[in-house]
């Protein structure tokens, strides 16, 4: 259930927009350096051994993951989400690196560490973290709401019969403009389609 939804970020398809989309390595690093402090404090505090986290470009419908491979476990966190907490002056992938912190503790407590799991649940709710936006309301015990940004990309429709602008139409943000080539239908009118706006939305659901 969303509560609030609320654009914090609305300009036109510039060079600017970069700003909020890339960063350099050198801070990159340091952005990394705190959540992994962040990560190894809460391990200690609570007996685990410590886990490694990491950035992931290429995440696009979470926010977060905890991953286990033969060669390893750790947490990845979106980049795109970890960017724009730096570059706006927020936090909100802090709580989702306590929700996969959480995951992992579980894990290695013995206990059931699956979205909507009471195991998980419950210890979600006593770390303070808000729960997976797929599970099930009867099934949380948190009452942290979760925050987010999501990021899209907004094209102006024009009519290939007059020119006119037709419609805006919004899409996941993405590196490269879509709808490069082809015929394109917008309300019934055959269109072009340009990427002129950058708008940022800060979800808070529960």
């Amino acid at each position: 259930m969303i509560i609030s939804k609320q654009t914090i970020l609305n300009i036109d398809y510039t060079s600017e927009v970069k700003a909020y989309t890339e960063w350099s390595g050198d801070v990159e690093f340091v952005q990394l350096c705190k959540y992994q402090t962040f990560a190894n404090e809460f391990c200690a505090e609570r007996g685990l051994r410590g886990i490694k986290v990491q950035f992931n470009g290429r995440i696009k419908n979470c926010l977060g993951r905890y991953v286990q491979r033969y060669s390893g476990e750790y947490i990845e966190l979106a980049k795109s989400q970890a960017i724009l907490d730096y570059k706006l002056g927020k936090h909100s992938l802090i709580d989702t690196l306590i929700h996969e912190l959480t995951h992992y503790q579980v894990k290695c407590q013995g206990g059931d560490y699956a979205d909507g799991a009471v195991d998980f649940e419950h210890e979600l709710a006593v770390n303070g973290g808000s729960s997976s936006g797929t599970t099930k309301t009867w099934r949380k015990e948190t009452t942290a709401p979760l925050q987010y940004a999501s990021l899209w990309d907004v094209y102006t429709a024009y009519s290939k019969e007059n020119g006119e602008r037709v419609a805006a139409v919004y899409e996941k943000h993405s590196k490269a403009e879509r709808y490069q080539n082809g015929s394109y239908m917008v309300k019934g009118t055959r269109v072009n389609l340009k990427r002129t706006g950058f708008v940022v939305n800060e979800i808070v659901s529960r």
